[in-house]
């Protein structure tokens, strides 16, 4: 790819399927009618989507499933033990402890700990690691398994990744990565990343369906003129290719799942942190039972109402359907996972304001689902009923003329 060539991601967190509209969206609507529109994009369940966009893989191949995982060996806070176990007791502060755990997060990273603490135990931190963030997503090796950006090194190509999202990445909101992605249209990069993530956060906030959504759909779509105009009018030739990457759902119910499995472990005489460990994730409940007695008493549990009534425990045959990892040791020897609507809350994200949108639902409801354009001279202008996430990568390769990475499990839509 010369010079005068290039391609570029923009990822629009959460913007799910039926966002686009002329009213809302004029740009990408625009766009739709001149290239590929992918018109429904499944994602896998879990939190690691970037991981399937940049390797193809789904999280069962590269092992990224949610964001934390059990690694004690790799836990940046295991250093830090003694001192998290004297302020243990911060956890009890109510309404400050959401502001004092803002306070450690800046603290800490500025020691070299990227990893926010999140609303997790203070004495069980250092019993937990990031996954999916755990190497820089741009440098070599990245996951488990291959990536574009390994692949991209390999061939001798450059990627522009400073507007894209990692934990810790400090480029600031959105309008910050357009201006950064807009400064250096003039590196001449083969490839660039581009995250617009508020989509994402208004959602959770506001939900789905509400006016200050819509109104961020308007920005965001106006942030991509403003992309578009400035590398159509840098490069000859660019290949667009924007990702809805998952849905969003409003949230019916809040459940107190970690009440409930406390209150259950309880009537059978089992202790947290002896005898299980629990991690409450948005859709999730992950525990690691330290007996055989305490993983038969919590399947028990799990699979009885009330909590019966409102999720399902995942079997291993059920992870397979699902393309992720079964339950074990990193995530959870047992994982219940919410039905659609329902919400864990309060989790180890959120304690202070329960979100009113979610995902990590079902990736099959059509509430769930995301969409992709790909607008590049070599692509007639046509309609794909349903793709997945993981076609992304593999796109992407095709646009830029290069092999698709090893572990690649995606099919392309530009070679349908």
């Amino acid at each position: 790819m010369s010079s005068r060539e290039t391609t570029v991601l923009v990822l629009l967190d959460a913007f799910r399927w039926d966002y686009l509209d002329a009213q809302d969206t004029p740009t990408l609507w625009d766009m739709r009618r001149q290239g590929l529109y992918v018109s429904r994009i499944l994602p896998s369940l879990g939190f690691c989507e970037r991981t399937e966009i940049l390797s193809g893989a789904f999280p069962c191949a590269s092992g990224n499933f949610t964001a934390i995982g059990y690694d004690p060996a790799a836990s940046p806070y295991r250093r830090i033990r003694p001192l998290l176990k004297l302020l243990a007791p911060l956890d009890r502060l109510g309404r400050l402890r959401s502001p004092m755990r803002r306070l450690m997060t800046r603290v800490l990273q500025q020691l070299g700990i990227r990893m926010p603490v999140f609303q997790i135990p203070l004495d069980q931190l250092h019993r937990f690691a990031l996954t999916e963030d755990r190497r820089d997503h741009f440098g070599s090796r990245a996951f488990a398994v291959e990536s574009l950006v390994d692949v991209m090194q390999t061939a001798g190509r450059r990627v522009y990744a400073g507007a894209f999202t990692a934990v810790g990445m400090p480029n600031g909101d959105d309008a910050n990565r357009v201006r950064l992605a807009l400064d250096h249209v003039r590196d001449a990069c083969d490839l660039y990343l581009v995250y617009l993530g508020e989509l994402d956060r208004v959602g959770h906030h506001f939900g789905p369906d509400s006016t200050q959504r819509r109104e961020t759909s308007r920005l965001i779509d106006a942030q991509i003129h403003s992309l578009r105009a400035a590398f159509e009018s840098r490069f000859e030739t660019v290949h667009w290719v924007i990702l809805g990457d998952h849905g969003m759902m409003p949230v019916e119910r809040q459940v107190d799942a970690g009440a409930l499995v406390r209150a259950a472990a309880q009537r059978h005489g089992l202790k947290p942190n002896r005898d299980y460990l629990l991690f409450l994730d948005s859709t999730l409940v992950r525990l690691w039972p330290q007996t055989q007695q305490a993983s038969r008493l919590l399947v028990q549990a799990l699979t009885a109402p009330p909590l019966a009534d409102l999720g399902e425990l995942i079997t291993p045959a059920r992870a397979d359907s699902l393309h992720i990892p079964p339950p074990g040791e990193l995530y959870g020897d047992l994982i219940w996972w919410c039905s659609p609507g329902n919400l864990v809350f309060p989790d180890y994200f959120h304690v202070a304001r329960p979100p009113k949108g979610m995902h990590g639902y079902d990736p099959g409801l059509p509430q769930s689902q995301g969409m992709a354009l790909v607008v590049s001279p070599g692509v007639a202008p046509h309609q794909i009923e349903q793709g997945e996430l993981i076609d992304i990568c593999p796109t992407l390769c095709d646009l830029m003329g290069l092999r698709h990475p090893a572990q690649s499990q995606g099919t392309s839509f530009v070679k349908r």
